[in-house]
């Protein structure tokens, strides 16, 4: 695959997290083992933060950075 894909993990930590948090989630896998990856790794937040972060890593951001830019 071309991007990490596990969204049924992600949708379950989207659940998970939003019930433990009371209130929304969102969940993005930013690094996949089946893609080659040694882990898999999701980031969690608002839908607005991890927006900023996906748009700023479709422009060749590295996530790490683009988590530290906000």
């Amino acid at each position: 695959m071309e991007f990490p894909g596990c969204y049924f993990t992600a949708g379950i930590f989207a659940d998970f997290f939003g019930r433990v948090a009371g209130s929304p989630v969102a969940v993005m896998e930013v690094e996949c083992r089946s893609m080659g990856s040694e882990r898999c790794r999701f980031l969690l937040g608002s839908a607005e933060t991890l927006q900023r972060v996906y748009d700023e890593m479709g422009q060749g951001v590295g996530y790490e950075e683009a988590v530290g830019a906000g």
